[in-house]
């Protein structure tokens, strides 16, 4: 029954003390900001890559009809 109250506890102080953080912008605020910032422009720019390289394909160079794959391309579109 103690260890329980004391995890409690230990819970109950832990949570208010990372409400204080992130209100009162207290210790160690300062370090966890500087890493959200570094994450999220990381994040940012390797989107910006994804999409400039999706942004140089063209839909209509992947797609090819030929006489030869005519009769399968017209089976694939008429099952979806």
């Amino acid at each position: 029954m103690k260890k329980i109250l004391l995890l409690f506890v230990v819970g109950l102080i832990s949570l208010s003390y990372g409400v204080l953080v992130g209100r009162y912008e207290i210790f160690p605020y300062g370090i966890l900001k500087t890493l959200q910032d570094r994450f999220e422009e990381k994040k940012s720019n390797q989107k910006s890559e994804e999409e400039a390289l999706y942004s140089e394909i063209a839909p209509a160079n992947l797609i090819t009809v030929s006489p030869r794959n005519l009769d399968s391309l017209k089976i694939k579109l008429n099952t979806i």
